[in-house]
């Protein structure tokens, strides 16, 4: 695995982490859209997950990222990931890559267990519990602020209408899908802007949750990755966590139905949140293929970023032929 595009070379990762942390180990590069992630195992087997940004990184960025961890680790029913102090007791810290940029280091311990998106089959079980374990990360959430959490991001669906510049790029089917669902969005956005809003996870996609390694009764273990945390609707957080828990199935309107239920448990959604849940589904359906289709063309070497695109558009052609009013009553 060619350690070069991160300008983080393999040799600098292995003298950062013994003069930081007394580490030493086997590297594995991962993949990711934003940072740069690692897995370091050491000689006793521990592991731990190193992200390395990005240059020209936010500083109040990474404290939002930092703050949010420490939040949810209070919280004994919530299992995420946990942030490993320097030997001088630092959370973060700066170096500076190849070409004299800044990058902040931060290493987390690592989860055990299979990404949702290796997991099969997914039970109706599993699904309820994904939903359940989505409602906690809510729940905790609706008492943490920070002033990042009010930046624009294009995966906010409260964001989601810069799509609309692509949407002529798509052909046939897929940018009438596109189309239908974006006007369905703005014919109700009065009604959206009036939901209760607070911090949300905002991308509990099938590659940051967690399951567990035991195949006869798995459960989800963690959701982890806070990267794209942003204040907007509250009901946003389901819709993304249905968006793609319900990929790659015959029906995926009864596997929507699994997930609400199990989040309904613990947080409970109210009329006007359930109304709008079908076209939000679609919404950050829509954003996931747009960015698909610019990623495609900006960074065609980074497979990760094209990794749901099929999918989506399998998925975004299954959900356009349920009636919307059927799966507000389901």
């Amino acid at each position: 695995m060619s350690f070069v595009k991160s300008n983080i070379s393999k040799k600098q990762i292995v003298k950062i982490l013994k003069s930081n942390y007394g580490i030493s180990g086997k590297i594995i590069r991962l993949d990711g859209e934003i940072d740069f992630n690692y897995k370091i195992t050491d000689k006793n087997n521990h592991s731990y997950l190193l992200k390395i940004s990005r240059p020209s990184f936010n500083p109040d960025y990474i404290d939002y990222q930092l703050k949010i961890l420490e939040h949810l680790s209070k919280q004994d029913e919530i299992k995420t990931s946990t942030v490993l102090t320097t030997l001088n007791h630092e959370k973060s810290f700066v170096v500076k890559d190849k070409l004299g940029k800044d990058r902040s280091i931060i290493l987390y311990n690592w989860i055990d267990g299979r990404l949702w998106s290796k997991v099969n089959p997914k039970t109706k079980k599993l699904r309820e519990d994904l939903g359940s374990q989505s409602s906690l990360i809510t729940r905790s959430l609706l008492k943490f602020k920070h002033s990042f959490s009010k930046r624009k991001i294009d995966w906010d669906i409260a964001n989601s209408l810069w799509v609309e510049e692509y949407i002529p790029m798509f052909k046939n089917e897929e940018k009438e899908i596109a189309e239908e669902f974006i006007k369905s969005f703005k014919e109700r956005l009065d009604e959206f802007n009036k939901l209760k809003k607070s911090i949300i996870h905002n991308d509990i996609n099938d590659n940051n949750i967690i399951v567990s390694n035991n195949l006869k009764n798995p459960k989800v273990e963690s959701i982890i990755d806070f990267g794209d945390s942003v204040f907007s609707q509250t009901i946003n957080d389901l819709a993304i966590t249905c968006a793609y828990a319900i990929m790659n199935l015959d029906d995926p309107l009864n596997a929507c139905l699994d997930v609400v239920r199990g989040y309904n448990k613990n947080f409970k959604i109210n009329d006007a949140e359930i109304k709008l849940l079908y076209n939000l589904i679609g919404i950050r359906l829509i954003i996931s293929v747009t960015k698909s289709f610019i990623n495609r063309k900006k960074e065609p070497e980074n497979k990760y970023l094209l990794i749901s695109e099929k999918s989506a558009w399998s998925l975004l052609k299954k959900w356009r032929n349920i009636n919307p009013e059927f799966a507000y009553y389901s």
